[in-house]
């Protein structure tokens, strides 16, 4: 099998294209990027620097494809205009589809979100792939969940005009794992866990379910996107562990959730936005604290995926590790130059 993977110089990419090596049906991959490729090196897998706006691009490197595995798509990101990131996140992924359909492809696999659902009030407690994406809503206020939304309808229309391509639709909570925890942004929003202050800030969302907490493994993902190659899963189907009581967990951590005020924050981020592109990216991505989606992933094991996804409490323990190795590696670092120097 000949596999094509867009974005691949994203963190969750990395774990994908580890799969996808280790894997002796997969005979070859394609590594497609605006950047070059600097992952693991391997005889499978050859690098292209491509852009998914691309038609004529994306049409030469689909030539020989047997399936894609679209992850190209903005995020956090210093692209500086709302056009800029529908062109790449929207455009992007309906000329992804274009060209599959037009070089013979038989399957798309698209890393979608639970932000799909939409960073609004009134969603179910708990939510399956037959709730609406209602991320549509977000079009003024999130530019991430409204995306992700646009892009689950143009799938769903193509995959109703295309009935001989099998399109899967993978919506995942916040990941977390080895490879993402190395990316700082992430990092940061979780080192409290294992730092040595009593306290740990954030956000609490509203209502009930702003008490819980919900991550997916990025190696959960990687598996079930290989899962998706060698079966046939076409539709949606959510992925990430199950969810826990954070303000339960840091108690028994030894800690306690303080609340950033939302409101404040969110008037002192509209004050600021007009002076800094930094600070009206956070303030769209504020739009996300206000409201926890906590969602149901028994579909996708109806659909035989077996292996157990990590639970939320696992994942959490594993970003603990992760920080406490790093601040002993920095202790360890500051005291050898202090040795150094004396």
């Amino acid at each position: 099998m000949n596999v094509v993977v867009t974005g691949a110089g994203s963190t969750v990419a990395l774990s994908v294209l580890n799969s996808l090596d280790h894997d002796p049906e997969i005979g070859s991959i394609l590594a497609l990027d605006i950047r070059p490729y600097h992952g693991d090196r391997s005889p499978k897998i050859r690098s292209l620097v491509a852009d998914v706006r691309d038609r004529e691009a994306l049409l030469a490197a689909f030539s020989s494809a047997d399936a894609v595995i679209h992850l190209a798509f903005v995020v956090v990101t210093d692209v500086p205009d709302a056009a800029a990131v529908r062109e790449i996140n929207i455009e992007g992924s309906r000329r992804v589809l274009e060209a599959a359909a037009r070089t013979g492809v038989r399957k798309v696999i698209y890393t979608s979100s639970v932000a799909a659902y939409g960073a609004v009030p009134g969603n179910a407690l708990v939510l399956t792939e037959e709730a609406p994406c209602r991320g549509l809503e977000n079009e003024r206020n999130f530019y991430y969940a409204y995306t992700k939304a646009a892009v689950e309808g143009i799938m769903e229309d193509f995959s109703r005009s295309h009935p001989g391509i099998v399109v899967t639709r993978f919506r995942s909570h916040i990941l977390v794992g080895p490879r993402v925890l190395e990316d700082s942004a992430q990092l940061r929003l979780l080192a409290g866990l294992a730092g040595p202050s009593r306290s740990f800030w954030g956000f609490r969302p509203l209502g009930p379910n702003g008490r819980l907490a919900q991550y997916t493994h990025e190696e959960d993902l990687a598996a079930a996107i290989l899962y998706a190659l060698h079966h046939e899963l076409p539709g949606a189907y959510n992925i990430a562990g199950e969810p826990l009581d954070l303000a339960a967990y840091l108690r028994g951590k030894g800690k306690t959730f303080r609340t950033i005020p939302w409101g404040p924050a969110n008037v002192l981020a509209s004050l600021l936005s007009p002076f800094s592109a930094r600070i009206r990216l956070a303030k769209s991505w504020l739009v996300s604290a206000r409201y926890r989606n906590i969602i149901d992933c028994s579909k996708l094991r109806r659909a035989g995926f077996d292996p157990p996804l990590r639970t939320t409490f696992e994942c959490l323990e594993e970003v603990a590790a992760f920080e406490g190795r790093r601040r002993a590696a920095a202790a360890e670092e500051s005291s050898r130059l202090g040795r150094d120097n004396g």
